[in-house]
């Protein structure tokens, strides 16, 4: 099943990198935005410490260690801000303060991602128009926001019965398989995420619902595995609720 979800997720991203195009200012060694406030599952995680493992990477549960206890558990995930946009449920805390950590990503190396292939979404989407450095912020417009924002939500919904959390979480929770010494750092990871939740539905605006309909309907109807990507996202959503 964790097969089927990986090859889902390389069709996604592959799709997400086509309606991004190109035109973005973003280039190597521009890393104003490779911060630790990056939100990802444990699929995304599985990818990256599978990676960390064949290059043999060391010192990452240092490094795990370290930053752990300084990122604070985010209140909820991506679907589940959803689910109470779409019920307009104002009695719930959805403000994110207090989650953010801008300091620098720890696979940050010498101005570059040194996971780059395996980066999760939250950073493949993070792009602007303009240099970050220049004034502080990503330039985007609204529909590719909303765009980012779905396909952050189709990843969470394949990835249900894993967890969702701060990258630095994620990886430290997956840990063990690579590296016994992290037991101590996998714990402490685990203890901070949340499950994945179901897709409940897509907050887009009306000027918006156009565009996003042409970009989902183009992935949902796209080939894997001799079907459509449709389907097999919900053969692996229906495996998971019998594991």
């Amino acid at each position: 099943m964790d097969r089927k979800k990986i090859d889902l997720l390389q069709v996604l991203y592959r799709h997400a990198g086509d309606f991004h195009g190109t035109g973005w200012a973003c280039k190597k060694g521009c890393s104003a935005c490779c911060t630790q406030s990056v939100t990802m599952t444990t699929l995304e995680g599985r990818e990256i410490v599978s990676f960390l493992k064949k290059i043999g990477a060391s010192k990452v549960c240092e490094s795990i260690s370290k930053a752990a206890g300084e990122i604070d558990i985010p209140k909820m995930t991506t679907n589940r801000f959803a689910s109470l946009c779409i019920e307009e449920d104002e009695s719930q805390d959805i403000e994110e303060e207090g989650s953010w950590n801008f300091s620098s990503c720890m696979f940050l190396k010498d101005g570059s991602c040194s996971i780059y292939e395996v980066r999760p979404f939250s950073c493949r989407c993070l792009l602007s128009r303009t240099p970050c450095s220049e004034q502080g912020y990503a330039v985007m417009d609204p529909v590719t926001i909303t765009l980012n924002t779905v396909f952050q939500q189709l990843i969470e919904h394949i990835d249900q019965g894993g967890y969702w959390g701060n990258m630095v979480h994620v990886v430290g929770s997956l840990l063990m398989d690579t590296d016994p010494d992290c037991q101590q750092e996998e714990e402490q990871c685990f203890s901070k995420l949340l499950p994945c939740s179901p897709l409940p539905g897509f907050v887009i605006t009306p000027e918006e619902q156009l565009e996003v309909k042409r970009v989902v309907d183009r992935l949902f109807s796209s080939s894997i595995g001799g079907g459509t990507f449709n389907e097999a996202m919900q053969e692996v959503v229906a495996g998971n609720r019998y594991q």
